[in-house]
């Protein structure tokens, strides 16, 4: 088996200078698809974690050379977000990040793929300092599957930010306060004035916390994407 390498340096689109500091998180997925795509090591050719960390910015790891190109969810070291679809290994060269943003999509791919129903699933996306969950997540269902749920929040308590919305049918699906509330209990509180009744609202208690969802019991094929919107403090 012979491999293709990709290499991107991460650089501010304000100052075209490379972004050198440590951290960020980068998900690799196979080509219009939310799986995960098997990466390596250049150095050894061996299997590496799959999101992986970019090193002072630098995005490096080789691919089967049978892969056509890759799609990038991209957490930048200043919690910054943004996807490169149809990235091949002939560039770019760099990505451009813009810094000076404040409010940001998380893209966060998920997939029975490469998750155990009813098992919780890492993602290795971590809510930056100083974030604002926004109360509006999307998910976009690419694989329907009747009577089975998607819920997304931090390593345990995984239901904070989407809980359990269903992924019957393909399409856009939103995470709402009618009837049972499928918009999690990090995003929502009483309103004090009239009890019982939910109102959105934005969370900041949850930076440091990794990202994670839960594919409910007996789920064989769904898969999709979840915008998570966060905003990050000036």
């Amino acid at each position: 088996m012979g491999f293709k390498k990709i290499s991107i340096q991460l650089r501010s689109a304000a100052t075209g200078e490379a972004i050198i500091a440590a951290g960020g998180r980068v998900i690799v997925c196979k080509p219009g698809s939310p799986d995960l795509q098997v990466i390596s090591s250049p150095s050894t050719q061996l299997v590496i974690a799959n999101p992986l960390t970019p090193v002072r910015g630098l995005i490096s790891f080789l691919i089967d050379d049978q892969v056509p190109t890759v799609d990038l969810y991209i957490q930048a070291p200043g919690g910054q977000f943004r996807t490169a679809l149809g990235v091949t290994p002939s560039g770019p060269n760099e990505i451009d990040i813009d810094t000076d943003a404040r409010s940001h999509d998380y893209v966060i791919p998920f997939s029975i793929a490469d998750a155990t129903a009813n098992v919780e699933k890492a993602t290795g996306i971590i809510l930056p300092a100083n974030a604002a969950v926004q109360p509006s997540p999307l998910i976009r269902v690419t694989a329907a599957e009747a009577s089975r749920t998607l819920s997304l929040g931090i390593v345990g308590a995984n239901t904070g930010f989407i809980a359990a919305a269903s992924l019957a049918t393909a399409g856009l699906v939103k995470a709402s306060l009618v009837v049972t509330a499928t918009l999690g209990a990090d995003l929502r509180v009483q309103d004090s004035a009239n009890a019982g009744d939910l109102v959105p609202e934005q969370n900041v208690s949850r930076a440091g916390s990794q990202l994670a969802y839960l594919l409910s019991a007996s789920t064989v094929s769904a898969k999709g994407f979840v915008t998570l919107p966060v905003r990050l403090a000036a």
